[in-house]
């Protein structure tokens, strides 16, 4: 019985050292940056396009209407999710380098269009893993220098859940934030190309706390745009790499058992 199990425990031994080794980044749709070097103190710059006049929009969980955003990501492959990254900023005035003001954060994972029907949540994750500044400050093509609102990276940690091959959605909200930010401005920026322009997308909005959703549309563009997501984690072996696993870790196992058996 023992010679029979052992192959499968030292083979799912080997895929999770594999998981946590092989780390990297499974999708990303995350860039803000339009201007390199030309903002406060020689920080980048995140420009409003000149088809738009929003800094961003709301992802605020503080108050008593919980606002969320949402975007997709693709998998082209089964993962071991670990993480999942947006940006947000809370405007203030900030020392420099700015430090981090947010402190919590809630996200699912979804397995389709929240709110469409069908649609359900996979994961939750409450656990803000990381946050730092992203070198990036929020402005207008008038204003390169302002300070109020420097762009910080968020990533919700999940414990390499599996998910197959396929579309999924991200929803998000902040639901922590300590001084210098202010818990009633918390925003996040639109995905940028970096020539400055604005590319259409597939982010959602609720302003009421998941119940209800809607297409994110700049209403001076005319169009739905996504906001920065990007996605960690690790692509799932094919099954005849498991199986390799499962037989080279059997093997080695055996033969030092057969080792130590001469020995004695």
């Amino acid at each position: 019985m023992i010679r029979k199990l052992l192959p499968l425990v030292v083979g799912a031994t080997l895929l999770a050292a594999y998981s946590a080794s092989a780390q990297s980044t499974l999708y990303s749709r995350f860039n803000t940056r339009t201007g390199t070097g030309n903002g406060f103190n020689g920080a980048d710059t995140s420009v409003i396009a000149s088809n738009s006049n929003t800094f961003g929009f709301g992802v605020n969980g503080t108050g008593a209407t919980q606002v969320m955003l949402a975007d997709q990501f693709i998998l082209p492959t089964a993962s071991f999710i670990s993480g999942i990254s947006f940006v947000a900023y809370s405007t203030g005035t900030y020392p420099f380098p700015p430090a981090s003001p947010f402190t919590g954060a809630t996200m699912n994972i979804w397995n389709g269009v929240p709110g469409a029907s069908g649609s359900s949540i996979l994961f939750t994750s409450s656990t803000l893993s990381m946050t730092a500044w992203t070198g990036v400050y929020r402005v207008t093509s008038t204003t390169l220098t302002n300070a109020q609102r420097p762009v910080f990276s968020l990533t919700m940690g999940f414990n390499n859940v599996t998910l197959n091959a396929g579309t999924y959605y991200a929803s998000w909200t902040v639901t922590g934030v300590a001084a210098p930010g202010n818990p009633a401005s918390v925003f996040s920026p639109m995905v940028m190309n970096p020539d400055g322009t604005m590319p259409s997308g597939t982010a959602l909005q609720s302003t009421n706390g998941g119940t209800s959703w809607a297409n994110l549309i700049d209403t001076t563009a005319g169009y739905q745009i996504s906001v920065p997501l990007a996605v960690t984690g690790t692509a799932v072996p094919e099954p005849s790499s498991i199986a390799l696993m499962v037989l080279g870790g059997g093997s080695l196992v055996f033969g030092a058992i057969r080792a130590r058996r001469r020995r004695l």
